[in-house]
């Protein structure tokens, strides 16, 4: 990790490398867990093209025929089959974090050390502790957005509950609407391993089972503060991507996204290490610092791909327009999950 320099201070470049790598790695490793391996974030570099193109082999399962053990003869063009080869292309995003403050930002920060560049060494220990908490913050909306995106390119794989009435409650989500939308994958339904939900979206999910007042339903959420989510841990965030006005009819009520997320359904891979700057700006009356956070990072949806024909580093909104993905598994039942659009 490069650092930067402080005029006429002395900048301990091993400790803050650790201190930024550290935090980014403790931080990662909970999310993993808390995701049940749904979200996966990895903080290895991977250096290279701006995008990697992965390449994975098709599905076995339909292959099987009957062997004519009794008649010999030549194989037919039906027992003869084919393994396609799927290449799914990731999406590379370059992110930054830019802080410029005066030197009574430091001197407030770093009470009793008078020597303002020790004062700013002091201060930026803190800054950087944010900076990583700023970058996750980054990470897990970019990989919701892309997610939510990828899976509703397919039609297949959303359930689409919202009725774009100004009430919320004709289009609201409940326990049955969420058990169609599992069930959109069928018989590998056994494959979702975590929902990832708007609060509002776990507002209703709870609401309703108070409201069923059956003993060992509401009771349960009333005594352990939980809902029944059919076994699924919930990853509860209220990012941006995870509502919306997403049936385009203006004046209507918000609608939300509740997502059934497989294993590795998004995976996001740092690709340019972070990187964190300080540099001080004189030629003004009041000196300042300039706090410069860099890194980037790629994200890969399971069976689905970023089109060919989409920008390089794109913007958040083109991150989750769903005509920018594309299915490359054979199956809907392969992909990343399956999504459940509510008001």
């Amino acid at each position: 990790m490069a650092v930067g320099t402080i005029a006429d201070a002395v900048v301990n470049t091993p400790f803050a490398h650790t201190g930024i790598i550290e935090g980014v790695s403790q931080n990662i490793d909970l999310f993993n867990s808390l995701s049940n391996g749904t979200i996966v974030l990895r903080d290895p570099v991977n250096r290279g093209a701006y995008h990697a193109d992965e390449i994975y082999f098709g599905t076995f399962e339909d292959f099987t025929t009957r062997h004519k053990v009794a008649s010999g003869g030549s194989l037919s063009s039906d027992d003869v089959k084919n393994i396609s080869d799927i290449q799914v292309r990731d999406v590379k995003m370059n992110k930054k974090i830019v802080v410029q403050q005066d030197e009574q930002f430091f001197r407030k920060g770093a009470s009793g050390i008078q020597n303002i560049d020790e004062a700013a060494g002091v201060v930026r220990g803190a800054i950087e502790r944010e900076f990583v908490r700023a970058a996750l913050k980054s990470q897990l909306n970019d990989c919701v957005n892309a997610v939510q995106a990828a899976i509703r390119s397919q039609t297949a794989l959303v359930n689409d509950v919202a009725t774009g009435a100004a009430s919320a409650g004709a289009g609201g989500l409940t326990h049955a609407r969420l058990n169609t939308t599992l069930a959109k994958l069928g018989d590998q339904r056994g494959r979702i391993r975590a929902l990832v939900m708007h609060s509002e979206s776990y507002r209703q999910l709870v609401d309703q089972n108070v409201g069923a007042a059956l003993t060992g339903v509401s009771d349960l959420v009333l005594r352990e503060g939980t809902t029944a989510t059919y076994g699924l841990p919930v990853l509860v965030t209220d990012a941006a991507s995870l509502t919306g006005d997403l049936i385009g009819s203006a004046g209507t009520a918000d609608e939300y996204i509740v997502l059934g997320l497989v294993e590795n359904a998004i995976e996001l891979t740092v690709t340019e290490a972070y990187t964190f700057d300080v540099t001080k700006m004189t030629g003004q009356e009041i000196p300042s610092y300039e706090m410069f956070g860099r890194w980037a990072h790629s994200l890969k949806a399971k069976g689905l791909s970023w089109k060919t024909a989409s920008a390089d580093n794109p913007t958040e909104t083109a991150l989750g327009t769903t005509t920018n993905w594309e299915k490359k598994a054979t199956s809907e039942k392969m992909c990343a999950g399956v999504a459940l659009i509510h008001n």
